[in-house]
């Protein structure tokens, strides 16, 4: 950008903010100084504004300048919004892309100059050539074009002229047609794509797979040089079957092509291109070679292993006939860039540029952009201590619904929000694991958060860390459940580094250094244990305080300091609001209650600040003595804590435990929750709510429809009974009353039944009755089956559905 460009737009440089500002009118642009090389500005308030090659945009459709993302801003300038429009052309760390000025490095280049020319045409035929086969009675797909703007349509007409000229393209006569539409690229020039969806739902998937990221990363152990070689347009050297080129064809406004070489969209060609590059390179693929696609990175312990292994992989480049770019080439460095993650010989850190990207990251203000921000957080969760603890807010909010307004963003999230980006940014290297050392891992699990979290350590460097978001049912998990639960990620995340060799498992909870002389388990717990008898591991009792992994499942705004006494547990956020004055009343009501004085009772205890402690394997607690208001408090304020949310019963009294005891403690968090005025008001029932509550028609004859109950409980006669079978027509309100005992089988109830009503009435439609074992046994409705009757049974608890025989009872028994 000239100053005279500068100029015209007001530019000014804020130092203290890093930032380049520009303004037109009253739009207003901020750009990161870090990140610009070159910028490019334009004005605009029509359709053709080619947005996609912007990568900050500043829109106003009133006096308030308002900065959007690329989709949002095309539909805002369509609806007539001005805009000022921000091209930043990204550059690389200059320690990671700036080349050695190493003589035998440049002359090896240039002696390998033919492998970056230009691609010449069209390519060879290769033993993996890219085959399109479709599912059995697939039709050809056929869509219209989409609109393009005069910039897009002046780069389709270079770009096909281009593709003509090499015979990557011909002209089609083809059934098929897919429509073309630009992405950006990286320098700001457009790619032409081809949406193929229709074409890849009706072809048959090739399953070939593509290498981890982690595994490729994991081999580069002890390399101290390291060259990455990107092929320039890496598909169009891959050829299509001749018989299916046929498939590829497109539409252009200057015509109808399909294409000869491998072109973007198609949905198996990842697959093919990464066979091919495994086919060429499998000689050297984990000796001193990497493939992901068409990035090649070759990686040596010494310089001049390095030359050696560059010659070797220039010679397949020569052979094979695949031409690279050389400017985006990078030879013999000590760091060099790779699939977003920047690995040296001291090990593996994020990407600055995407550090930079979420540092400067604005809050979400919908679910559209929570969805980016969290996509690009989770591809680096691997350097983020407790990464689904610190996101657990901003995933809650991606639920169905969650997010439909802004009043969704609550402070919670803002924090969790800020938070990420502030471990985000911190430059955090992961080690590679070196396989003939022993690996130690370290669990932490915090039931009273999200989830839990795991670091894996050798020698004291971090290889990886991992955690793990709670589900709603594993929030319920006893304590000790949660924290083996804990173990059992991190030994299922890590499985290719420690199955088939020893290692040290180290925890923070005691009671699971013992779990193998637990002499009975649940079934949940034996199906754990079960998975842990594949590892040989030491199981270790770390101190919480000394435990690498116990910030992450800790959020540090989380933790306050509650009273004096050097307590471990007392430092949850629930307690925050619990200060000096309970302290006070603590002490004053030790005074007060005879039990504290007996030394009897209070001699397995220990006093801190003048505060009776009771010692729980690792957990200490408070013993608050017996006073109703005291008690009452401190179950109210963790209860009722923002950041408890009301819980039940079960889960009051474990988070009041963990800082405090006293006897019937659960019964007394028994009580509290369910007399708390908030929870009974809001809470929904469990279990099924009730159904539509309808009456029951009127008959339109005299025992058509018949209600029947037992009365029980009777004086018994001399015959032996003790209840009697009411039967009323629900019409006439006509009653028959027959004695029985309380034991009525249904056999004996339907003889009843028959003698006096089907015997002298007929049989009805249908019968009335209660949820009676009598009513419900299969014999009883096999019978009326049988002969044709309905059965309507009443609501479970909700005598009110059988009023009519429910009326004649009480009748019986005034």
């Amino acid at each position: 950008m000239g100053s005279s460009t500068l100029r015209q737009y007001g530019a000014s440089i804020d130092l203290e903010a890093c930032t380049l500002r520009l303004r037109k009118g009253t739009l207003v642009c901020k750009v990161p100084l870090e990140s610009l090389k070159g910028v490019d500005a334009v004005e605009g308030k029509t359709e053709s504004v080619p947005v996609v090659n912007f990568a900050a945009v500043a829109i106003c459709q009133h006096a308030e300048p308002k900065q959007v993302g690329r989709k949002q801003a095309v539909r805002m300038i369509r609806k007539g919004a001005h805009a000022l429009l921000v091209r930043p052309r990204l550059q690389l760390n200059a320690a990671v892309t700036q080349n050695p000025s190493d003589p035998e490095v440049e002359a090896l280049i240039d002696e390998f100059a033919d492998v970056f020319r230009d691609v010449p045409g069209l390519p060879p035929m290769r033993p993996v050539d890219h085959t399109i086969p479709l599912v059995p009675g697939a039709q050809p797909v056929s869509r219209p074009m989409y609109r393009l703007s005069p910039l897009e349509l002046d780069e389709v007409k270079r770009q096909v002229t281009d593709l003509l000229a090499k015979g990557m393209i011909r002209p089609s006569t083809s059934p098929y047609s897919a429509p073309i539409l630009f992405v950006g690229k990286k320098d700001g020039s457009l790619r032409m794509c081809i949406d193929y969806r229709g074409l890849n739902a009706a072809t048959v998937k090739n399953r070939y797979p593509l290498p981890r990221v982690d595994d490729l990363l994991d081999k580069l152990k002890g390399s101290a040089y390291f060259s990455s070689i990107d092929l320039q347009q890496g598909y169009n050297q891959i050829r299509i079957a001749e018989s299916d080129i046929p498939k590829t064809a497109f539409r252009t406004p200057f015509g109808h092509f399909e294409y000869t070489v491998l072109s973007f969209g198609l949905t198996n060609a990842p697959a093919t291109f990464q066979a091919v590059m495994d086919r060429m390179f499998r000689p050297y693929i984990d000796r001193f070679v990497v493939c992901y696609l068409d990035d090649i990175l070759i990686y040596s312990k010494t310089r001049e292993e390095h030359l050696e292994h560059l010659r070797l992989v220039l010679e397949v480049l020569r052979r094979e006939q695949l031409f690279a770019k050389r400017a985006k080439c990078f030879w013999a460095q000590p760091q060099v860039e790779y699939l977003g993650h920047v690995v040296s010989s001291s090990g593996v850190k994020m990407d600055p540029r995407k550090v930079s990207v979420v540092r400067d990251w604005p809050a979400p203000e919908n679910l559209q952009e929570l969805r980016k921000f969290l996509g690009l957080t989770n591809y680096f969760r691997k350097f983020i201590k407790q990464y689904s603890t610190l996101a657990a807010p901003l995933t809650n909010l991606t639920r169905k619904g969650a997010f439909s307004s802004l009043d969704a963003w609550t402070p919670e999230c803002q924090q969790a929000f800020e938070k990420l980006k502030c471990v985000v940014a911190n430059d955090i290297t992961l080690s590679f694991p070196d396989y003939s050392l022993p690996f130690r891992v370290e669990v932490l699990s915090d039931a009273s958060l999200y989830g839990t979290g795991a670091v894996l350590l050798q020698e004291g460097r971090p290889i990886a860390f991992t955690s793990k978001k709670f589900s709603g049912a594993e929030t319920r998990y006893t304590t000790g459940e949660q924290e083996l639960l804990a173990v059992l990620h991190a030994l299922k995340e890590w499985r290719c580094y420690l199955e088939g060799r020893p290692f040290t498992l180290k925890t923070d909870h005691k009671p699971l250094t013992f779990l193998q002389s637990v002499p009975t388990l649940n079934r949940r717990q034996a199906r754990w244990m079960e998975y842990l008898a594949r590892f040989d591991c030491t199981w270790e009792h770390i101190a919480s305080k000394i435990n690498i992994a116990d910030a992450l499942s800790r959020h540090p705004s989380l933790h306050a300091a509650i009273l004096a006494a050097p307590v471990r547990r007392m430092q949850d956020k629930r307690l925050s609001s619990l200060s000096s004055d309970l302290a006070a009343r603590l002490k004053s009501a030790y005074a007060r209650d005879p039990w504290f004085i007996d030394q009897n009772n209070v001699g397995h205890l220990s006093m801190q600040n003048g505060l009776w402690i009771r010692k729980e394997g690792s957990t200490s607690q408070i013993v608050v003595p017996n006073d109703d208001s005291l008690r009452r408090d401190i179950l109210s304020r963790i209860h009722e804590d923002p950041l408890a949310g009301h819980p039940g019963c079960t889960r009051t009294a474990e988070l009041v435990r963990r800082s405090f005891w006293w006897p019937r403690l659960a019964k007394d968090a028994e009580n509290f929750v369910q007399t708390c005025d908030l929870c009974q008001r809001n809470k929904a029932l469990s279990g099924k709510g009730h159904g539509l509550l309808q009456p029951l028609p009127v008959p339109d004859a005299p025992w058509e429809s018949v209600s029947m109950d037992f009365v029980v409980a009777l004086p018994k006669t001399e015959g032996g009974y003790d209840a009697v079978l009411v039967m009323v027509d629900r019409l006439t309100k006509m009653v028959h009353v027959a004695p029985t005992t309380s034991s009525c089988t249904a056999e004996q109830t339907a003889r009843l039944f028959f003698d006096n009503v089907v015997r002298l009435h007929g049989v009805p439609k249908n019968v009335v009755s209660d949820r009676g074992g009598q009513f419900v046994s299969k014999f009883w409705e096999a019978l009326c089956k049988l002969v044709g009757m309905r059965i309507n049974l009443s609501t479970a608890y909700h005598p009110q559905s059988d009023g009519q025989t429910e009326r004649t009872n009480r009748t019986l028994g005034d």
